[in-house]
């Protein structure tokens, strides 16, 4: 299947958001208990610095169907969440079946998507026993399948999108090929029934001449004179439709 280019400014501004709520969270204390160690918010911040980097060298090369980049933009987003005290950096977790609709299409991003809500639930079954009655954590779980499922719409709106402008640009081709070939059709038309014209004109001169070359010089040469014209305007009409094609080329009529 074809790939498709990811929505360039998604993926930067959740990267964003996430950075500067995580840090909020740090610097306003708002987690129970002592702070944090110093390395876990920088390193929360060097993960998110390094998603980003990922995402400007996707964006620079090619797009290519290989499982690299996913693998590393799933890792760094675990990284970060691992990281992170708000929990806000799960929403990154969006991004991966997000990212994976262009390149490998809505099969894998469904996978994908199928994939991040069961993690989070066995996470829950793991870890909070009663967390199907906990309000919290049902708000959590709903909100993640919203925005995954906006995600994944946005997602195949995009690479509507994208199709429909392909088909267009493919469709503009074919009809600047259509119009050339009758251009040229109608020019060697014109230059036919032109030659044809002139040469059949120059044909009968000439027989003229021949004819009377001997008996009527006079009459003879005024033959070849008028073959001689005939080439000309022949040559003449040749050029112009040329020059007219040309005209037309350049100014697309």
């Amino acid at each position: 299947m074809a790939t498709y280019v990811p929505v360039p400014w998604v993926s930067p501004l959740l990267y964003a958001a996430v950075l500067v709520g995580g840090l909020y969270y740090t610097v306003a204390g708002l987690a129970p208990g002592p702070g944090p160690p110093l390395w876990r918010p920088a390193g929360f911040a060097a993960g998110l610095a390094a998603l980003a980097a990922l995402e400007t060298v996707e964006r620079r090369t090619a797009p290519v169907r290989a499982c690299l980049p996913m693998l590393a933009r799933a890792g760094l987003i675990a990284g970060v969440v691992a990281l992170d005290e708000s929990g806000l950096a799960q929403a990154l977790f969006v991004l991966l079946p997000f990212t994976a609709y262009f390149v490998y299409g809505r099969g894998l991003a469904l996978a994908l998507a199928a994939l991040c809500v069961a993690g989070l639930l066995t996470g829950y079954v793991l870890t909070e026993p009663g967390w199907h009655r906990d309000v919290e954590r049902l708000s959590d779980l709903l909100m993640r399948c919203a925005g995954l499922v906006l995600a994944l719409s946005m997602a195949a709106v995009a690479v509507g999108e994208q199709r429909g402008r392909r088909a267009l640009e493919r469709y503009a081709a074919q009809v600047a090929e259509l119009s050339a070939a009758a251009e040229r059709n109608r020019l060697a038309r014109d230059i036919h029934d032109s030659l044809a014209h002139h040469l059949t004109a120059v044909s009968v001169q000439l027989q003229i001449a021949s004819e009377f070359r001997v008996l009527q010089p006079d009459s003879a040469q005024r033959a070849v004179d008028e073959a001689r014209l005939s080439v000309k305007r022949a040559l003449g009409d040749v050029r112009q439709s040329v020059r007219d094609c040309g005209t037309r080329s350049r100014t697309g009529r």
